[in-house]
């Protein structure tokens, strides 16, 4: 609801003010266009495909809703700042969003600025201060390709904690080291 108008009316009685709210909450605000600029490296269509809460509505979809909510927008810029991640995009972040209401079909035109950077390609992985498990077992948890652009999102998992359980911490935990730390320095 974009269009909530709050009105306060103080009244004085026994000393004591009370405050009156009379709300008109307006209609429920529904998506209509999604525009992404900032982005030549991934199209928009990849990384509205990444967006999991605010949608475009297609016609046929008469079963998806579509309604605006400014907590899932920022939910969906996050995902589209770990999309850019999981493709060697480190340094890139969403700049702003903006919404803008449809004078003709009363719907929400999201428009979302991001900043690319440069894609980085991994080289090396060195392991350091560890005495209990062997580096090429460490690297095996970690599942890097040093061919392929560097997936930060894969590896945090791998070294912190994947659904799978076969992440380098989970193989210390489960052997009694619980007080285990590692430092990504990048």
């Amino acid at each position: 609801f974009t269009k909530v108008k709050v009105e306060t009316t103080p009244s004085e009685d026994d000393g004591r003010s009370n405050l009156t709210f009379q709300i008109e909450e307006g209609p429920e605000v529904s998506i209509g266009e999604i525009r992404i600029e900032g982005n030549s490296k991934i199209s928009d269509d990849n990384l509205k495909g990444a967006m999991s809460e605010v949608k475009e509505k297609s016609w046929w979809q008469f079963w998806r809703s579509s309604g605006f909510d400014r907590k899932k927008l920022k939910k969906d810029e996050a995902m589209i700042v770990d999309y850019y991640r999981e493709r060697g995009f480190i340094n890139a972040s969403v700049l702003s969003d903006s919404i803008s209401i449809d004078p003709i079909t009363g719907k929400a035109d999201v428009q979302i600025s991001v900043s690319e950077g440069r894609q980085v390609f991994l080289r090396n992985v060195a392991i350091t201060g560890n005495t209990v498990y062997p580096s090429p077992t460490l690297l095996r948890r970690l599942d890097t390709d040093t061919s392929a652009p560097y997936n930060q999102v894969r590896l945090e998992k791998n070294l912190y904690g994947n659904e799978d359980q076969t992440d380098v911490r989970s193989l210390y935990l489960d052997n009694g080291y619980l007080t285990f730390n590692a430092q990504l320095s990048e």
